[in-house]
């Protein structure tokens, strides 16, 4: 089952939670506070689960026992006290018929004491079942944050802390749906850190690492609020602009690349120095109606264009010019 059909059932399931729930308040309008309270408890605990859905995680909820045991106790626990709450009725309606007969004195007080032993009988019941409910619902609580947080990481590449390719491929969709939806432009970038493999043959993977992760907290810097980065396999990053024209997004990345180029780092344990660090981005923005593939393989060839031309730039598509628009750093690239 894709993700948004499991979204509409979870959906239609709390809506019909909350409306067993308003039947029942409305079916046992003056009981005790305890009735209230146990309803409540359930339903929050049946539409906390059925609301939780799959956000930015393609996480199912269902898929783990625990929660499923857990959501179990809660429908179960709803049972009994509906079965308790019937035999309640059953204990008041019984006491009523004694008192319709007009009973002696004694009759009256052995009603009574019958009425308060069924409320107290009550009383204790309710107070053991809110409980075991309130402890389902913690724990129902407990796990899907557990489950919430588990998809964050399975979308997390652990060396640079920027979303995964798994991350990009689902935003990249989204944003497509949304441009589509809205009329709203997107923008792509494909980013490679240029001769990567030449700092790894100098200076190992521990100094590569760190090149990685400083490009990943540069292109978070510059992007912040402004568009999504993801490690997209190796050293290219993608970055998607959403809400944004060409040209701005033109501008954002070669601020990118010329910060990159500038700066002289110094990087891994025994701070070794790389010098000039460059790489080069090719840009495109979606066109009507085009498939995300065909979106990334436009941007990922005017990445391949930027390399060709002699790396340390950016080429971006543009579909309303005859040829592509590039800006240039005349700085060497390092490792030649």
């Amino acid at each position: 089952m894709s993700a948004r059909a499991l979204r509409a059932l979870q959906l239609i399931f709390g809506a019909l939670i909350l409306i067993l729930y308003g039947l029942l308040i409305w079916r046992h309008a003056g009981r005790p506070l305890e009735d209230a309270l146990v309803l409540a408890l359930a339903s929050a605990g049946l539409v906390g689960v059925a609301l939780s859905g799959v956000t930015k995680t393609p996480s199912r909820l269902t898929d783990d026992p625990l929660l499923e045991a857990a959501i179990d106790r809660v429908v179960k626990g709803v049972g009994r006290y509906l079965i308790l709450n019937q035999d309640y009725q059953d204990n008041l309606s019984e006491l009523n018929a004694g008192l319709s007969q007009f009973p002696s004195r004694e009759k009256v007080k052995d009603i009574i004491v019958g009425l308060m032993n069924a409320n107290m009988e009550m009383e204790a019941k309710v107070t053991v079942l809110s409980e075991e409910l309130e402890a389902s619902q913690q724990q129902i609580v407990s796990l899907r944050g557990s489950i919430q947080e588990v998809g964050k990481i399975a979308m997390l590449d652990s060396l640079t802390q920027l979303g995964n390719r798994r991350f990009f491929d689902h935003s990249l969709q989204v944003e497509i749906d949304r441009a589509r939806a809205t009329g709203a432009r997107l923008c792509l970038t494909i980013a490679d850190i240029d001769r990567f493999k030449s700092v790894n043959d100098r200076f190992g993977h521990v100094v590569g690492d760190h090149l990685l992760r400083i490009f990943a907290d540069l292109l978070s810097a510059k992007l912040r609020g402004k568009g999504l980065a993801a490690r997209y396999g190796g050293e290219e990053f993608a970055l998607l602009f959403p809400n944004t024209a060409l040209e701005e997004a033109r501008h954002i990345v070669e601020g990118v690349r010329h910060e990159l180029e500038t700066q002289r780092w110094v990087v891994g344990p025994k701070e070794e120095r790389l010098g000039s660090v460059t790489a080069s981005f090719g840009i495109a923005q979606l066109l009507p109606q085009e498939s995300a593939e065909s979106f990334v393989l436009r941007a990922d060839a005017k990445l391949l264009e930027a390399k060709a031309w002699g790396r340390n730039r950016v080429i971006v598509d543009d579909m309303n010019k005859d040829s592509p628009t590039q800006s240039v750093s005349r700085a060497a690239a390092p490792f030649h």
